[in-house]
């Protein structure tokens, strides 16, 4: 099967149901991170993806704001800068979880990162220029409900200049005919952000960046299994995972993942769910993991896995916990509901 083949068959099966499936994971330590989203007995786990290759990663959760931005001013002083963000939670219980890479000695007298938080979602266009006017482009979006019950945006602005196109508020084929007419003006998608509007419709963010040699294209699916997510990866020998995102919403809308994949093809790892702890191993991994070469390499993307039942066995959409490469084999048939 071509990638081209996986994708459509992908997307036809993501638009149109959702698969429930058991896995399990360890017992909940009692020094867990746990976010109480008001439902009883459900506690937040993590997954990330890892790539092979040089610098340093850091990542923090934190559940007062302030305390996160301190912790981004702690990081940015030691030459890290933040590269993905992720908050779920209530008025009175919100949880802010942050991945920094180590950022270039050239690119330490620059500007820092700036991280924007609850903005109206109707005024992104004007937030985007404003930072553009300073020659800051959007590199991370967030979109969820305010204290209010207003749709709001959070998202991460790195220094840098050039068109670099978003959308928001789109249904799936309007995305992926969007992907297809800025891809043909020279420009491939970096980032997707799906979530629910007033309405209960579900709706898609993305952000594009300028097309290189390297990275000329970007392939795109939405709310698919996570086996589906696997069977098109194993069918893109020329290209690496670049984003994902896990699309938590009540169990009746369908729970899923989005991805976006681009070239080069990279060594890549993904675990999940896992605890915050196993996470922070993972990402710091000790002296002697690193010296014998077992190390997953450099944390790339987080997510916050919320919704998750506690205990040993664990019924969601994960599709199964994932624990290693993200190709465990050859291409296999595309995903099917049920």
């Amino acid at each position: 099967m071509n990638r081209f083949a996986a994708l459509r068959a992908f997307r036809v099966w993501a638009m149109g149901c959702g698969v429930l499936v058991a896995a399990s994971c360890s017992a909940q330590p009692a020094d867990e991170l746990v976010l109480d989203t008001g439902d009883e007995g459900f506690v937040t786990r993590y997954g990330g993806l890892w790539e092979a290759g040089p610098g340093a990663a850091r990542v923090a959760a934190e559940e007062d704001l302030a305390a996160f931005r301190a912790q981004d001013s702690t990081f940015e002083e030691q030459g890290f800068r933040l590269v993905d963000f992720e908050t779920w939670g209530s008025a009175d219980d919100r949880l802010f979880v942050g991945l920094w890479h180590e950022t270039p000695a050239a690119q330490r007298r620059g500007p820092a990162a700036e991280l924007v938080v609850d903005a109206s979602l109707t005024g992104i266009g004007d937030l985007v220029e404003r930072y553009a006017g300073r020659n800051f482009r959007m590199v991370d979006i967030e979109i969820y409900r305010s204290v209010g019950g207003e749709q709001v945006v959070a998202a991460v602005f790195h220094p840098g200049e050039g068109d670099h196109p978003f959308r928001v508020g789109l249904s799936a084929a309007a995305l992926y005919d969007e992907k297809e007419d800025l891809q043909a003006n020279g420009f491939r998608i970096i980032d997707v952000e799906t979530y629910y509007d007033a309405e209960g419709e579900r709706r898609n963010a993305a952000l594009w960046a300028p097309a290189g040699a390297a990275t000329p294209d970007s392939d795109l699916a939405l709310a698919g299994a996570w086996a589906g997510v696997l069977d098109v990866s194993a069918s893109l020998c020329d290209r690496g995972l670049e984003d994902f995102e896990y699309l938590s919403v009540p169990m009746a809308r369908g729970l899923g993942w989005s991805a976006v994949w681009s070239a080069p093809a990279r060594e890549q790892s993904v675990h999940f769910p896992i605890l915050w702890e196993e996470l922070t191993d993972l990402v710091s991994p000790p002296p002697a993991s690193r010296t014998a070469g077992t190390s997953p390499g450099r944390l790339v993307d987080i997510e916050i896995l919320i919704r998750i039942p506690s205990g040993a066995e664990i019924e969601s959409s994960l599709g199964a916990d994932h624990d290693g490469p993200l190709l465990p084999g050859g291409p296999g048939p595309p995903p099917q509901g049920p």
